[in-house]
């Protein structure tokens, strides 16, 4: 009955230990849901799909010192998609640069990262041009989580979503 008291105890103490970070995603925005191509024209990336380009900040709500190890960490988007589940590790620009990112009791930091989100899925079509349906259904069960040796973050939040159909 002890050990399971402790192991509760364990568990509580270490779900409590990262309410001390926040992800939150300030603004997302989607491009080439809608791509309209001329005859003489090619435009990179437009048959890989929908882009999305996040901004988001970590918020340190403690009021100690939170390091973050950005070489040894990944940030993974999920999102659902007619009952099924697709996650993909997505880049940080800039952030892998850094050894030891420290933030202050009550500060936040910035991250930028960008991703197509349908490439290696099913969902991607070849000669499809048109995302707008696929990604009504998407959108709403976006989640970003960042993970590291002993800390992992769920996005918290989403606060504005802006479309480009290019």
């Amino acid at each position: 009955m002890r050990y399971v008291v402790l192991i509760l105890l364990l568990i509580l103490m270490y779900s409590k230990s990262f309410s001390q970070l926040d992800l939150i995603v300030e603004e997302l925005i989607v491009s080439n849901v809608i791509v309209q191509l001329s005859d003489n024209t090619i435009i990179e990336g437009s048959e890989d799909g929908p882009y999305l380009n996040l901004n988001c900040v970590i918020k340190n709500t403690s009021d100690s010192i939170i390091k973050l190890h950005p070489l040894n960490s990944k940030f993974i988007l999920n999102f659902n998609y007619k009952g099924d589940k697709y996650n993909s590790e997505i880049i940080a620009f800039v952030f892998d640069d850094s050894d030891i990112i420290v933030i202050q009791p009550n500060e936040f930091l910035q991250i930028s990262l960008g991703e197509h989100l349908l490439l290696g899925t099913p969902i991607l079509v070849e000669n499809k041009y048109d995302y707008t349906f696929d990604m009504l259904e998407i959108l709403p069960t976006i989640k970003l989580i960042y993970e590291e040796k002993n800390i992992k973050i769920k996005s918290t939040e989403i606060n504005r979503v802006t479309v480009n159909s290019w």
